[in-house]
């Protein structure tokens, strides 16, 4: 049967989609007398100059003397080290004791495919720190806390799982702790924690002083940034020194040029208004050269004319502070203190003067009596009762409960 040109160009192009697009390598990994292993995996490993790339074939199961896979090179350099490691349970991550492996073999990718013939035996290579890992799998064969399977720590500069580089280098530490106050990402470390003063990176800059910190809070309040490697106040109204460096709101140089008060825009280090608001502060809020009442601006408003004894002031037009209601002193702190008292202006406290000495007071006991000692205190005295009516009663005892009256009980 001929066929037509159509269908051999066809069949052509079927054949030709089926032949790998890349080179890899066509495996075959014998199992010598006496393997155990229960599962196999091959692994390939080559040194790049930068660092060491690794690529493991998935678990196989052992189902007979052979097995066979292809491992398609796909970032590999194109010469290798290939490897078979035995496995104890089907999950193929429990080593063999002692360790089943082939020999560490060199091989090239070609195209369309390279054969290679690998034997796994027992105890074909040395376990140096016993922890179930030879090299080139086992990367520290020192060290038995380093091998494949264990979780790579993200500051301690080892590649501790053997793969995937070393700290922040391994994807699995991505947003892990690589330090005081520092986070994994895009796999380096990076400073998160600007106001500790401490390198949590370890790149030799502290806070602001590193890039990682950028815009990030800093100082002692919330209201100041990293910017241009130092920490900058931002927040210009909240009287608060928020970078730390003595200076609060528009008397911080970082302010100048800052909205402030009603309108107003922080200004050679003060708040300077388009109109005087504050009238009682001694400034001059809008630059104008008058300060408080002398600036019509606070015509009405509220101001202190120093007299701590007067509340309520205002400016008038005649830029004066004047008006405000007195201080009344009428509430004595004791019974032995004067019941008016005087005003202090410069405190606007209220001082009373003690009462005399020869003023009568109470402790709240009626048993008692008392008279004012000259110094605000009143001193009392136990009352005495009088003698009994008759010979038939005793000595009398003071009850308060009778607003200090006295019993006298019958003498038996």
């Amino acid at each position: 049967m001929r066929l037509s040109s159509r269908l051999l160009a066809l069949l052509l192009g079927v054949l030709t989609s089926c032949v790998p697009k890349q080179s890899y390598l066509d495996v075959t990994v014998n199992l010598g007398a006496g393997v155990k292993s229960t599962c196999v995996k091959v692994v390939l490993v080559a040194d790049t100059g930068t660092g060491q790339v690794k690529k493991e074939t998935k678990p196989m199961k052992v189902t007979g003397a052979s097995l066979h896979v292809a491992v398609y090179r796909d970032a590999l350099p194109e010469t290798v080290s290939i490897q078979a490691l035995g496995f104890s349970n089907d999950a193929c991550d429990v080593r063999t004791a002692p360790t089943e492996e082939s020999t560490l073999d060199a091989a090239t990718f070609a195209q369309p495919a390279t054969a290679v013939t690998l034997q796994l035996v027992r105890g074909a290579a040395t376990d140096g720190d016993g922890d179930g890992f030879s090299p080139p799998v086992d990367c520290n064969d020192a060290d038995p806390l380093v091998k494949p399977g264990v979780a790579e720590l993200c500051n301690d500069a080892v590649d501790n799982d053997c793969k995937d580089g070393v700290d922040c280098a391994d994807p699995s530490c991505a947003a892990m702790s690589c330090g005081a106050g520092a986070t994994c990402s895009g796999q380096a470390c990076h400073e998160n924690l600007c106001t500790d003063g401490i390198d949590g990176d370890r790149d030799g800059l502290t806070d602001c002083a590193d890039p990682d910190c950028d815009m990030v809070a800093c100082g002692t309040g919330t209201g100041a940034r990293c910017t241009a490697s130092a920490c900058v106040e931002q927040s210009c109204t909240d009287n608060v020194d928020n970078d730390g460096d003595g200076m609060k709101d528009c008397a911080d140089l970082n302010c100048a040029g800052v909205a402030c008060g009603v309108g107003g825009m922080c200004t050679a280090g003060a708040c300077r208004e388009p109109a005087e608001t504050v009238c009682n502060d001694g400034l001059d809020g809008d630059n104008d050269g008058m300060v408080d009442c002398a600036d019509t601006d606070c015509s009405t408003r509220a101001c202190e004319d120093g007299n701590r004894c007067t509340m309520g002031e205002t400016c008038t037009a005649l830029n004066a502070c004047t008006g405000g209601t007195a201080v009344t002193c009428s509430t004595p702190p004791g019974a032995c203190y004067s019941a008016v008292g005087v005003c202090s202006p410069g405190t606007g406290q209220c001082v009373y003067a003690p009462a005399s000495s020869a003023t009568v007071c109470s402790d709240g006991n009626a048993c008692n009596t008392g008279l004012c000692n000259g110094s605000g205190a009143c001193a009392t005295t136990p009352r005495v009762c009088p003698a009994p009516p008759s010979g038939c009663f005793m000595a009398g005892v003071c009850q308060a409960s009778l607003d200090g009256g006295c019993s006298y009980a019958v003498n038996s």
